[in-house]
């Protein structure tokens, strides 16, 4: 029988969590007035949260966090000695990541973008010389070349649905089902299912088995171990046996998220605190001491440090489909590439849902939810572009999504006409009231993208928000801006744009504004775009 947690409400919001088992764990939550989590606790040990008057988080136990006041994107972090810094282009796309201990460089990532928002170029250290890496993408947006320093690192190809055929010169085949059968020497082995079942190379045979929801439960090892994993009833992996021998256990604060590791007696090891990323903590405590965890773009753990002293604990190195190319310390903590929790018996990293093989860049087992994942082949990870994208459920990748419509606004006093193009190609117009706040402007001009806020959004999703489109958040901004549109019977989208107003007598001038109008639909333009994904992780 699964191991279930107890849970205590008030109201809708979930007050306790309590854990019976193998695995146990007491979780308590409190809320502030508005309802977000001021205080989380697990066995007694607490985190506080702090937040500015936007709602935004600003503190997560001894971590804080800075924000642009006029976005409130996130421009950096300090924890004891240990600060971050992130810099954006002007379409909100990080530009620059730095952890920094003093003036020291401990990690850094900097970034050029091609026009759809891609990592074209990425320049980097931890500490020593600058590494620069070039990416270049196939017509399907899928990653073909890696170029390091200049050189030619790796070369990839993939066949009409996205399965990587050739990794440096090593080739991979694949049955109709587009379930793996060789790579290079190896060969591969499905259930009926869709699940792996055996790696047979040149070492041996690895075997898996899974239980009857899809979840990975037994790994047998070529090299004669085992491994046993401990699934609750809602599918998270909340335990690991070696050899019959319980070592790690995991306390959930959601379904994603382990708040701490519990050794094979149920004691606490680490605790982890979560704040600028979804897909990974921002820190953990070991014992007495507070440890950052530096990490990628991605969520990828880069760097273990000690908030104190700031000795390196671990570092770990990747390839650019996550395979763990160097790891100083291997077992100090749970997380690996983009945040998974990796197992470096298996070499799998296990991403919510499912399992992730990095060495042959693919799932363990087909998508659960199948093709509503937005990807034709449920196998493959992220599309074939691990630069830009991440899948931290296992459902769904996630990074840039190319916006849902472009809106060209100009306001004069208290009226608006603008014009609309949709991903799906049709343009509309129309016209309304838009008052700026908290001084309305004699005349004022945006150009803005907006994204739906929806997980997924199917084609005529954007035009059915737009046609008796309503509100405006964003027309009356000087320099960068955003706000929340709505339109009736369609739900609310994100936007972010530039303008600038002016008033008589004055100068530029910083505002908001709000409104309403209609927009009614002109008809296709024959000009449409590619969506991209998100699932609100990152």
């Amino acid at each position: 029988m699964k191991q279930m947690p107890v849970i205590t409400y008030d109201g809708a919001l979930p007050k306790t969590i309590t854990i019976a088992g193998p695995v146990p764990g007491n979780v308590g939550i409190t809320y502030d007035n508005f309802f977000r989590v001021q205080q989380l606790g697990i066995n007694g040990q607490n985190t506080s949260y702090g937040y500015d008057n936007d709602g935004l988080l600003t503190q997560a136990g001894a971590l804080t966090l800075n924000r642009d006041a006029n976005n409130g994107l996130l421009t950096g972090t300090t924890l004891d000695n240990i600060k971050t810094e992130q810099e954006y282009d002007k379409f909100g796309l990080l530009k620059r990541l730095t952890a920094k201990l003093g003036s020291t460089v401990l990690f850094s990532e900097t970034f050029t973008r091609d026009k759809l928002g891609r990592v074209e170029e990425k320049t980097t250290t931890t500490g020593g010389p600058l590494s620069t890496y070039r990416y270049a993408y196939d017509a399907s947006g899928r990653l073909s070349d890696v170029f390091k320093n200049g050189a030619l690192q790796n070369h990839y190809e993939y066949d009409a649905n996205g399965n990587r055929t050739l990794a440096d010169g090593i080739a991979a085949s694949y049955d109709a089902q587009d379930r793996l059968k060789t790579f290079g020497t190896a060969s591969y082995g499905f259930s009926a299912n869709g699940e792996l079942q055996t790696e047979s190379t040149v070492a041996g045979n690895n075997t898996f088995s899974y239980d009857v929801y899809g979840n990975l439960k037994q790994v047998t090892l070529a090299s004669g171990g085992k491994i046993d994993y401990l699934v609750d009833g809602q599918n998270r992996r909340i335990g690991k046996k070696v050899n019959g021998v319980l070592t790690q256990g995991w306390v959930y604060q959601d379904q994603l998220k382990p708040i701490a590791e519990l050794d094979g007696n149920g004691q606490i090891v680490s605790r982890f605190i979560y704040a600028g990323k979804a897909n990974v903590p921002e820190y953990m405590v070991k014992g007495v001491a507070t440890y950052r965890l530096v990490t990628d773009t991605l969520g990828s753990v880069r760097q273990v440090v000690d908030s104190q002293t700031g000795q390196v604990m671990q570092e770990l190195e990747y390839d650019a489909w996550g395979k763990v190319l160097a790891d100083s310390n291997p077992g100090f903590q749970p997380f690996g590439y983009a945040g998974g929790l990796y197992d470096n018996n298996t070499g799998l990293v296990r991403f919510g849902a499912r399992d992730y093989d990095a060495k042959t860049a693919r799932w363990t087992a087909k998508d659960p939810i199948r093709f509503n994942g937005g990807d034709s082949n449920i196998f493959s990870y992220v599309g074939g572009n691990p630069i830009n994208f991440i899948d931290p459920s296992g459902l769904a990748a996630c990074g840039v999504r190319t916006p849902d419509f472009i809106n060209f606004q100009i306001d004069a006093y208290i009226f608006s006409v603008w014009g609309t193009f949709s991903r799906d190609g049709n343009s509309f117009v129309g016209g309304g009231f838009n008052k700026g706040s908290p001084n309305p402007a004699s005349v004022q001009a945006s150009v803005t993208a907006g994204w739906l806020n929806r997980f997924k959004v199917n084609n005529g999703d954007t035009n059915a928000f737009l046609s008796g489109y309503a509100g405006s958040g964003a027309a009356a901004f000087a320099a960068v801006g955003g706000g929340i549109v709505y339109s009736p019977g369609s739900g609310t989208a994100t936007v972010l744009g530039v303008g600038a107003g002016v008033q008589l007598g004055t100068n530029f001038k910083s505002s908001g504004s709000l409104g309403g109008g209609y927009s009614k639909n002109q008809g296709d333009t024959g000009m449409s775009w590619g969506q991209g994904k998100d699932c609100g992780c990152k």
